[in-house]
């Protein structure tokens, strides 16, 4: 795979293409200090004012309204607000997720392609509007609205949960090649109900909200054109990621990108299990659809249990799944009970790390309304001639507000992945560890704080902030 040639475009040392700044997720910012006393310009997330649209504000009226509610409810209960949302930079932008779209704006003073100068703050492009996107849903969709209207006092009802509406990192994180921004487009309001096999029966699951809920789309906006869609993946009409949830944005290596995708059932039965998928895609390569070409075979890592599935699952399906490269090993969080290593040379399991620590609560244990308090994560099954180490499926947590979605972190031949629980822990990716099958163990495990975004690495340890 990696032996192919690809065209892999320079990059600028100031560029921040992913959400930690490079493949293992250890990168430092070049330059010095900013100078924090000193505003050099100011963009709002919502209702912001477009100097190139004659100052007119947003309509993001019901999206601001509801966001300033869930801030307002983590006070009150004293928890601390944490967005998820998380820009990159690349091309002398600053490109950061919208509850609309994507935007672009100048980092510096900036000249497009066109000739055309914008000041430092000025916002270059907008990506076209997101089908799930939270101000999309309110302001311009009444069908969906009501609906959303319904849901949204469960989410209120437990404590901690409306902060979902701006921690959703599966919305909030972008990645870039330095030719695409990559982005997720997903159902910003998630059903707020467990496992139901009968979910699919009910009126309010109907309509225009059905496929939002049942599957969501990777999109790829192209900087070399001010950020029109290049390409989508996923939805009806493509059969490939039909019915299926992208996990988190692609990491680019060797020209190539992974994406993990979890793809429901045949005809999305609520009853049965999903598949969970490493996806090889090359975006140099074009379908007669216009899609990149998924390079074939996709990698199986596993089945994820029907009441585990991202579409029944909150907390799996607002914390993104971060990937990190290093030494040749690709490391993959699932958010499911289980952490992979896979060698792209051989496009093999190279070693796998289950963490979970309780069991699940029946899935049929709700709170308020329906509504399973932690959405909890789920288990894996694995594919035949992949057993488990110790002989069980990973176990899983009941708590959304325990950990959030943390990269794992490469350095010095090991991966640091912070699960969902109260312990990290750190297996080994070198090459000696992979060919003695002993890379799944974990060489040290320690505890600590309940709620972490990140981490640092230092020479000798990881450091995650709490």
């Amino acid at each position: 795979m990696l032996n192919e040639d690809a065209k892999v475009e320079s990059a600028s040392p100031h560029d921040w293409p992913m959400i930690r700044g490079n493949l293992t997720n250890t990168a430092q910012a070049s330059g010095s200090p900013p100078l924090l006393d000193t505003e050099l310009w100011r963009r709002a997330i919502l209702l912001d004012k477009d100097e190139h649209r004659k100052g007119e504000e947003d309509k993001e009226q019901q999206a601001k309204a509801r966001i300033d509610q869930a801030v307002q409810h983590m006070r009150d209960h004293n928890l601390p607000v944490l967005p998820g949302f998380f820009p990159v930079a690349s091309r002398g932008l600053l490109i950061y997720r919208s509850h609309a779209g994507i935007r672009g704006v100048a980092i510096k003073e900036y000249k497009d392609t066109r000739g055309k100068v914008y000041k430092p703050g000025d916002v270059v492009w907008r990506s076209i509007e997101f089908r799930g996107g939270l101000a999309n849903l309110l302001d311009q969709n009444p069908n969906i609205k009501t609906t959303l209207d319904q849901w949204l006092p469960n989410y209120f009802n437990i404590v901690g949960v409306p902060a979902v509406l701006y921690e959703n990192t599966t919305l909030g994180t972008l990645s870039t090649d330095n030719q695409h921004v990559y982005a997720i487009d997903d159902l910003a309001v998630p059903p707020p109900f467990g496992f139901n096999p009968y979910m699919g029966n009910q009126p309010q699951l109907g309509g225009e909200i059905r496929p939002l809920i049942t599957q969501n789309t990777l999109l790829a906006f192209n900087l070399n054109t001010n950020g029109k869609l290049a390409w989508e993946l996923g939805g009806r009409d493509d059969p490939q990621f039909a019915d299926s949830h992208f996990l988190g944005v692609p990491i680019s290596v060797g020209g190539k990108l992974y994406v993990l995708n979890e793809k429901n059932p045949p005809g999305n039965t609520p009853a049965g299990d999903a598949e969970l998928r490493l996806v090889c895609l090359d975006p140099l390569k074009r379908t007669p659809q216009g899609r990149p070409v998924v390079v074939e075979p996709i990698q199986l890592l596993g089945m994820v249990q029907a009441q585990n599935r991202v579409s029944f699952d909150i907390s799996r399906r607002t914390n993104a799944v971060h990937l990190a490269f290093g030494e040749g090993v690709l490391v993959c969080p699932t958010n499911a009970g289980e952490v992979f290593g896979v060698d792209l040379m051989s496009r093999s399991l190279v070693w796998s790390y289950p963490y979970r620590e309780q069991p699940h609560s029946s899935p049929f244990q709700t709170g308020m309304n329906g509504m399973m308090p932690g959405g909890g994560f789920g288990g894996i099954v694995r594919p035949p001639g992949m057993p488990f180490p110790n002989g069980q499926p990973a176990l899983a947590d009941t708590s959304l507000t325990n950990w959030k979605s943390t990269p794992p972190a490469i350095a010095e031949g090991r991966s640091s992945s912070p699960p969902r629980t109260r312990t990290r822990s750190t297996a080994s990716t070198c090459a000696t560890a992979r060919r003695c099958g002993s890379a799944g163990r974990s060489r040290a495990t320690c505890s600590w704080p309940a709620c972490s975004r990140g981490g640092c690495w230092s020479s000798a340890r990881a450091v995650s902030a709490p």
